[in-house]
């Protein structure tokens, strides 16, 4: 204990430290959305979606597509408030946020048995992990979500084992606050019940501080909601968030989901050396069930899906890494159930949130952040058990692994976000016969397009298109079609590639990657390719 102020300073100091050089990033992907709603809190502090946007071609009311609760964007409104939108003081702003997230994941490794140098590395890799290294470049809300659900935890552990009502009121403020970034924080609740059942065989009388908070915290918001939105707003959110559980979807989605948790947590090879705690025999099954599985999907991905060679080697690395991990978690759980709880614990975190993730409407690596701390965990444990007095080379080694694959995947990102905002800088501000400039298209394009002056195309014809008129759209970043009055009238001109040479993609239908959403077969977060970051197309309507 006595190091353990020195240890926070140097994490604060090297967390700050690895993500203050991405200041600079545009904004990307759902960060307008964020900031849209931050714009709308700081006119109206308690009505903050009471607006509309042009959203997939559609004017939309934005309480009708954004199924979110709004603490994301009260958290954004105060860096707003002060620094305006610049994505400099934005970014400086939210790198606080994934050192907060990395600090609650070393106390957390603490309260679970881990050293004062394994905590550190935890916290390192949770720091440096593809997903959360690249999400913390953003101002969407999940690595906030990811920060309170972390520390709620370590709360409510500390609650039930020091039997501390301070603890389980810090558990309940932080499981409230993760409920309202996101209504994934909701699955707290079912955590809390089994960490007090598993450990107490019943509910501690103050424990239930904790489970209520953020049930009632989301009930009152959801209340407020509906009363400004409207009484079926809550069904609408639903049906927009949760993509069904028909069984192909289901089992396609699971899949993906999977992946994305071996290729966007720690560095995947690693996660194989756990498995020398296993019998041979044992070992032997597990690797090789998952080769068989994952050598069956690949399959698929190059018949039906064109994934080239390379593309399948590294869903083969991500797939039979994080199968085998899990496998193994299966494995020796019914054994840690009586005689190490906090390891079944932190193994039926990962499997519950795994499942849970599987029927939303699509996958995304930020669905899989939540999964990330318990892994960590589990990881190191199994690590120091297989390879005793070698944990901390073979320690280190995961750490610097993670952090070069976590620094090519944010920088890979980084040059796609860059993109759109550089060529929306290049678009002029009218035409050159003095005709109006529109565009098409959502993500970080959609806000500097919006930044320059030009307007959004909308499916209602709103404003009216004429002849001369220039529409300026992505083919990726969620294009739609042109109102009925003018298709069959818009000539092409030169398209525009925006061509990188760096090998990284995060999303890209060509590169097979698919960091922040993908409908359908997208099993790669990301992925090395040198396909166009994006293809710019320029329509004239006659």
């Amino acid at each position: 204990m006595p190091r353990r102020p020195a240890v926070i300073a140097a994490l604060v100091v090297a967390g700050l430290g690895v993500n203050l050089p991405f200041v600079t990033q545009a904004f990307h992907i759902d960060d307008r959305l964020s900031i849209y709603v931050a714009r709308q809190i700081l006119a109206s502090p308690l009505n903050p979606y009471d607006f509309a946007m042009v959203f997939g071609g559609r004017l939309q009311n934005f309480h009708d597509f954004y199924a979110n609760p709004p603490l994301g964007g009260y958290l954004l409104a105060m860096p707003l408030a002060v620094l305006g939108e610049s994505e400099v003081g934005l970014h400086a702003a939210y790198a606080v946020i994934p050192l907060l997230a990395g600090l609650f994941m070393y106390l957390l490794a603490r309260r679970f048995a881990l050293g004062e140098g394994e905590a550190i590395a935890a916290a390192g890799l949770l720091i440096l992990c593809p997903g959360v290294f690249t999400m913390g470049h953003t101002v969407m809300p999940d690595v906030a979500l990811l920060w309170f659900y972390t520390a709620a935890v370590y709360f409510f552990v500390g609650g039930v084992e020091k039997k501390s009502t301070t603890d389980y009121a810090l558990a309940g403020f932080f499981a409230a606050a993760a409920s309202l970034t996101r209504y994934s924080g909701l699955t707290l609740v079912p955590l809390f019940l089994g960490w007090a059942l598993l450990r107490e065989r019943t509910v501690p009388r103050h424990a239930w501080l904790s489970v209520v908070s953020p049930l009632i915290t989301v009930w009152l918001w959801l209340r407020w909601a509906a009363t400004l939105y409207g009484g079926g707003w809550w069904e609408g959110i639903v049906s927009l968030e949760a993509g069904g559980v028909r069984p192909a979807k289901f089992g396609m989605q699971l899949a993906a989901n999977v992946t994305y948790l071996g290729g966007a947590a720690i560095f995947a090879p690693a996660l194989l050396l756990a498995l020398k705690t296993a019998p041979v025999a044992a070992r032997t099954v597990l690797i090789g069930a998952s080769t068989g599985i994952a050598l069956v999907f690949a399959g698929v991905l190059v018949e039906e899906f064109a994934h080239s060679p390379g593309q399948v080697a590294l869903f083969l690395v991500f797939g039979v890494s994080i199968l085998s991990f899990l496998g193994l978690l299966a494995y020796r759980a019914p054994g840690w159930f009586g005689a190490k709880p906090g390891r079944f614990f932190l193994a039926a975190w990962v499997f519950f949130l795994v499942v849970f993730n599987a029927p939303f409407l699509h996958t995304a690596v930020k669905y899989n952040l939540l999964e990330m701390p318990p892994l960590i965990i589990l990881f190191i444990l199994l690590l120091r058990e297989a390879v005793g007095e070698m944990q901390g080379p073979y320690l280190l080694a995961t750490v610097v692994l993670t952090g070069i694959v976590g620094v090519m995947v944010a920088v890979g990102d980084w040059r796609l976000a860059d993109a759109y905002r550089t060529y929306a800088e290049q678009v002029p501000a009218r035409s050159q016969n003095g005709n109006r400039i529109f565009y098409t298209g959502d993500w970080g394009w959609d806000y500097y397009m919006s930044r320059r002056g030009a307007r959004p195309v909308s499916s209602s014809g709103t404003p009216a298109l004429g002849p001369g008129d220039v529409i300026f759209s992505p083919i990726m970043a969620w294009p739609q079609l042109a109102p009925v009055a003018i298709q069959g009238r818009m000539i092409l001109k030169e398209p525009t590639v925006a061509g990188d040479a760096f090998p990284v993609r995060t999303m890209s239908y060509p590169g097979k990657a698919f960091f922040y959403a993908v409908n359908g077969v997208g099993v790669l977060p990301w992925s090395l390719s040198t396909a166009p970051l994006e293809t710019f197309l320029t329509l004239e309507v006659q």
